[in-house]
């Protein structure tokens, strides 16, 4: 076998392996973070696909606020006084974020 027939049979092998090596890599660690598409959920239960999350810094104070959207509808997730999340509706007013 001379050296050309050796590189010829490692690429043979290791292609494949990288390959399986990145496809166990997707499915472990990025399959589980898509949000899967529905039509329906449960009654009383958001439904997963129509739902985004966005990191914006609403308010130019150099912080982001997490916002998710919702039916088009935009809501701040905030911690209220006990450190427990909070949905609220907002809208943005020169540079202020106004909680309703």
């Amino acid at each position: 076998m001379n050296k050309k027939e050796g590189f010829s049979t490692l690429r043979f092998i290791i292609i494949p392996v990288l390959a399986g090596i990145l496809w166990i890599w997707f499915i472990l660690f990025q399959a589980g973070r898509v949000i899967p598409r529905i039509d329906k959920a449960q009654k009383g239960y958001v439904i997963p696909n129509k739902l985004q999350i966005s990191l914006t810094d609403l308010d130019n104070n150099n912080e982001c606020e997490l916002v998710l959207e919702y039916l088009g509808i935009k809501y701040l997730l905030t911690l209220d006084e006990k450190g427990k999340p909070k949905l609220r509706e907002f809208k943005v007013k020169a540079s202020e974020i106004v909680l309703e």
